[in-house]
């Protein structure tokens, strides 16, 4: 695994207030996998009255430093290493699924410079390698034979079912002087998928994390089950646990109201 100091800075946008109120962090928003920063882009315009906002795309995701694998560490410790060279002491951390992993790791193993974490739909457990026919459907897409966006969407709508996730893909494609591309690195997080489906496991010291932590779910998701709030506690103190009950797995943009209210209350709560 490649030592996460030769790496270039993780590519990200800054928004919301220019620096963050006195006594307040600020927020880092973390995209699931195959996204970039800015599928959380409601939820950022949603906080910028309130908040300094970086939305950052991840390892081998959007314009971010490629690498030829990676796993959770290298992902927390990209970040982390963002907000040194920024010079941020301390920051909130939320994640949409993969992205709510790397906030769990990041709140675990860098205890010191986490503030609060919320982690929307995704759990500390290992899943299932349900994204193998998806990579094996995109690794076998020749994009130099699409003229158009359109006629690329044309051929995922007939290959998936999720409209989430059809434009999920087509907000990766990038027109470059040779036509199409994809911006994330197909093949490292083909190589690195066993890696991403593991659990979350407490650090060497065996301490968990005391931030305050907010588990968001959606009703409608497969991705959280009540069974695996035991281990998030085992993981985080504090952690508190709330359903969006008519959302499923994307329920930052089927239920943007709803999502952006709860992590504005919680963010907001004064926990001491």
């Amino acid at each position: 695994m490649k030592n996460v100091s030769s790496i270039e800075p993780l590519h990200y946008k800054h928004t919301g207030l220019a620096e963050p109120r006195t006594n307040d962090s600020p927020v880092v928003l973390i995209h699931g996998l195959l996204g970039m920063g800015r599928n959380l882009g409601a939820l950022a315009r949603s906080l910028a009255d309130d908040y300094s906002i970086l939305s950052v795309d991840l390892l081998n995701h959007g314009r971010s430093p490629r690498t030829d694998v990676m796993d959770f560490t290298l992902l927390a410790n990209s970040v982390v290493n963002l907000l040194t060279d920024l010079g941020i002491a301390k920051a909130h951390f939320i994640g949409h699924s993969l992205g709510g992993k790397v906030a769990m790791t990041i709140a675990l193993n860098y205890p010191d410079q986490t503030d609060k974490c919320i982690i929307a739909d995704i759990a500390p457990v290992t899943y299932a390698p349900e994204h193998n026919d998806l990579f094996a459907l995109l690794s076998a897409i020749d994009l130099s034979q699409y003229r158009q966006r359109a006629e690329l969407q044309a051929h995922l709508t007939k290959q998936l079912k999720d409209a989430s996730v059809i434009q999920l893909l087509l907000q990766n494609l990038k027109r470059s002087r040779t036509g199409w591309q994809w911006q994330m690195h197909l093949p490292a997080i083909i190589a690195s998928y066993d890696a991403l489906r593991e659990g979350i496991h407490l650090p060497e010291n065996g301490q968990q994390a005391n931030c305050p932590c907010l588990f968001l779910c959606g009703g409608q998701s497969h991705y959280w089950r009540d069974e695996y709030e035991v281990q998030a506690r085992k993981l985080f103190s504090f952690a508190q646990f709330h359903t969006i009950a008519s959302a499923s797995h994307w329920l930052h943009i089927e239920r943007p109201e709803q999502f952006n209210t709860k992590v504005a209350d919680f963010l907001a709560f004064a926990d001491d």
